[in-house]
């Protein structure tokens, strides 16, 4: 069924990006969470539930249902994985003097 007279498309949104070191999650969201949500609101927010040792994406979505709740929008479709890679600050585990450049090497280019 054509759904683009309801403003629903089969097309996503892709972007590459070189992972580095400097690069420490992912996250994943609908546009539930993006319609309400600042890259820098979803970064403050993870961050904050990592520190805490909460669910990331949990919080996210709670917090995305919060401020959908506040802005007067509906409950779309809110749905965000979260992916965190290492803490920040951290280095990634190393068992040798190579694990550093296999995990570079491992995670290269990511399509999101």
């Amino acid at each position: 069924k054509d759904l683009k007279p309801y403003g629903l498309s089969a097309e996503p949104s892709i972007r590459q990006v070189a992972l580095s070191m400097d690069h420490v999650g992912l996250v994943l969201a609908s546009d539930g969470v993006c319609d309400v949500a600042s890259a820098d609101d979803v970064a403050t927010v993870v961050a904050q539930a990592w520190e805490r040792g909460e669910d990331a994406a949990q919080a996210l979505v709670f917090w995305a249902l919060g401020e959908r709740e506040r802005c007067g929008v509906g409950n779309d479709n809110v749905t965000a994985i979260v992916i965190r890679f290492r803490a920040p600050g951290t280095a990634p585990a190393a068992d040798s003097k190579n694990a550093g450049r296999r995990l570079e090497q491992g995670i290269g280019k990511l399509n999101i």
